[in-house]
C-alpha cells in the first residue's frame, strides 16, 4: 500500500522483513534475542600479516615517521628479531632527556639531548661480580 513501511534488517542478522502501515508504525531498536552477536575476530590485524605488523604500523603513524624513518626503525626490528645483538633497554628511564641551551651571538640555540647515564653506567659495572675485581683504585 501507498505509506506503508517495509523494514529490512541485514541478512546476517537472521530478522524478517516487516511491513507496517504508517499509521501503526512505532520506531522500535530490534530486540536482542532476535540477532547473533558476530563471531569473534581471530585476526583484528588484518590485513597486516600479524599483530606485531599492526603494532609497528601503528607506531609509524602515530609519530608520523618519513619513508626514511620508518625503514631505519625496520632495521632496528629486523636486528632485534634476529638477535644479532643483545637489546638491553627495558623502559623509558634507560634514557635521559635534557634540555640544553647555547648562548651565540646574538640569539641562543636551543637542544633536547638524549643520553644514557654515564654515572649509572658506571656503578652497575662496580656492581658486576665478574669486573669489580679488575678496576684499580689509587688514591694517590
Amino acid at each position: 500500500q501507498l505509506n506503508d513501511i517495509k523494514v529490512e534488517h541485514h541478512p546476517n542478522s537472521r530478522i524478517l522483513t516487516k511491513v507496517q502501515a504508517f499509521g501503526n508504525f512505532k520506531h522500535q531498536p530490534a530486540h536482542y534475542s532476535l540477532w547473533l552477536a558476530p563471531d569473534p575476530d581471530k585476526h583484528p590485524w588484518h590485513p597486516f600479516k600479524s599483530c606485531l605488523g599492526f603494532d609497528v604500523a601503528e607506531i609509524v603513524l602515530k609519530v608520523a615517521l618519513n619513508n626514511e624513518q620508518t625503514d631505519h626503525r625496520l632495521d632496528i626490528c629486523r636486528c632485534c628479531a634476529q638477535k644479532s645483538e643483545k637489546f638491553t633497554f627495558h623502559n623509558h628511564k634507560d634514557f635521559t632527556k635534557d634540555f640544553i641551551s647555547i648562548p651565540f651571538t646574538d640569539r641562543s640555540w636551543d637542544y633536547d639531548v638524549y643520553y644514557h647515564d654515564l654515572w649509572k653506567w658506571a656503578t652497575d659495572l662496580l656492581h658486576d661480580p665478574y669486573l669489580f675485581p679488575h678496576f684499580h683504585f689509587d688514591a694517590q
